[in-house]
């Protein structure tokens, strides 16, 4: 399957579309958030 992007666990995307969806941004050590940043417009904490 070309041009999927894999998204994590179900729980990473839960915390991912609050976030976006409330304007928050999480602060996160693992990748598991990159394509969401990268392709949904969430921002990360810094």
């Amino acid at each position: 399957m070309t041009g999927c992007i894999p998204i994590g666990k179900a729980i990473d995307t839960l915390i991912a579309t609050r976030c976006i969806v409330s304007g928050y941004r999480p602060l996160y050590s693992n990748r598991d958030f990159d394509p969401f940043v990268v392709h949904l417009g969430l921002e990360a904490a810094t």
